[in-house]
């Protein structure tokens, strides 16, 4: 609830805590969940494909109650030296995937 002038009983408003935070984003995950869940006219491709992009939507920052949200690649630290061993590409640390463009738009490309 925001802070109102004149309501002295109430709290100051603050930054949220990165557990407030975590909270609030699985709580819409949890929501979506739900409302993909009760759609009965869709198919279940059609299901998970709507809350796959609704997730997608929701890291891009499409819900005006929640910022975007980087996706950054975190590959396990022998990652790079397996994969070079193999002869494979690999994914380097902390490489953000959707800093550019909006990942939902790019789900059915």
């Amino acid at each position: 609830m925001p802070h109102l002038e004149g309501e002295d009983n109430m709290r100051k408003p603050r930054c949220k805590t990165k557990k407030e935070a975590r909270e609030e984003f699985l709580e819409k995950v949890r929501s979506y969940v739900e409302t993909w869940s009760d759609m009965p006219l869709k198919t279940p491709k059609e299901i998970c494909n709507g809350l796959a992009l609704t997730i997608l939507a929701l890291l891009d920052g499409c819900d005006p109650d929640f910022p975007n949200c980087d996706i950054v690649l975190k590959p396990h630290r022998d990652s790079k030296r397996f994969h070079k061993s193999r002869g494979e590409d690999w994914f380097e640390s902390g490489m953000v995937i959707n800093d550019a463009d909006e990942i939902h738009s790019a789900y059915y490309k």
